[in-house]
């Protein structure tokens, strides 16, 4: 039979508490600014419209917690956890509670959601963009221990396919994190670009060099075929195109990827939130 909570109505704490116990209680309309909290057990508690400006968490353990309509503005945690906790509606330092995440993937991932589902309730969304690549490098983390098998864990729960899958999953994420940081940086897929052009260039570069070709000539000749690769890719006509079909063909297509991938980042950043 499910345990009934014990409702705490319109308390004061008026001192810090040291090793309290607040275990599977209904507290409404507390009043505890700027108080400290040491090692004091919350768990499947439910907090709701409290006012916690500027307290101090240590030690504190938040398992299973439901969290409504409190403020927490300006609040510190250190070595709290908060794991199977929910948030509604409730101002948090998400750069607080991003320190103190669950070690298991699965919770901190339902955790991260949840997170950003309250983030977006009240109004917070400076905090998105940072609460989804915590998300995004969460999921990395569970595909790469999925196909390395370095728990036991993982080595039980995914096994032949699964395993193979799940390495395609953690290489799909890394290429995000590096090609755009999971659709935020518009400065990756510049260095990306550039990167890509470069090496374009180097094989036009390799075809026109011959036994006698000084280094001098080489330079020049490579940065002729970066100048091509960056005409092509722009669209900007060339009198003289060292470039072959296939080359051209590349380069064009990336051109199309890259604008795909610059209005996708743009809805991401400026629209979708």
């Amino acid at each position: 039979m499910k345990k009934a909570r014990e409702e705490v109505f319109d308390e004061l704490i008026e001192d810090d508490i040291d090793q309290g116990d607040y275990e599977y209680k209904h507290l409404v309309n507390c009043q505890a600014k700027g108080k400290n909290f040491t090692r004091v057990n919350f768990r499947y508690s439910v907090l709701e419209d409290s006012y916690f400006h500027q307290a101090k968490f240590v030690d504190c353990d938040f398992t299973g917690v439901i969290f409504r309509r409190n403020n927490f503005r300006s609040a510190s945690f250190t070595r709290c956890n908060f794991s199977y906790s929910t948030f509604e509606s409730t101002i948090l330092p998400y750069d607080q509670i991003l320190l103190n995440l669950p070690k298991y993937e699965n919770i901190r991932l339902n955790l991260l959601k949840n997170l950003r589902v309250n983030a977006e309730q009240i109004g917070e969304r400076d905090i998105l963009e940072r609460l989804i690549i915590a998300e995004a490098n969460t999921l990395t983390e569970h595909y790469k221990k999925a196909f390395t098998h370095n728990e036991s864990y993982y080595k039980e729960k995914y096994k032949g396919f699964l395993r193979i899958k799940n390495f395609f999953k953690y290489i799909g994420m890394k290429s995000k994190k590096i090609l755009w940081n999971h659709g935020y940086s518009y400065i990756r897929i510049l260095i990306v670009s550039l990167i890509f052009l470069f090496l374009m260039s180097i094989l036009p570069t390799i075809r026109s060099i011959g036994d006698s070709t000084l280094l001098s000539d080489i330079t020049e000749l490579l940065l002729n075929s970066i100048w091509n690769s960056i005409c092509v890719y722009v669209d900007v006509p060339l009198e003289i195109n060292i470039l072959n079909d296939v080359e051209i063909l590349i380069l064009v297509i990336s051109r199309y990827i890259t604008i795909g991938i610059f209005i996708n980042v743009f809805y991401i950043k400026n629209i979708k939130k």
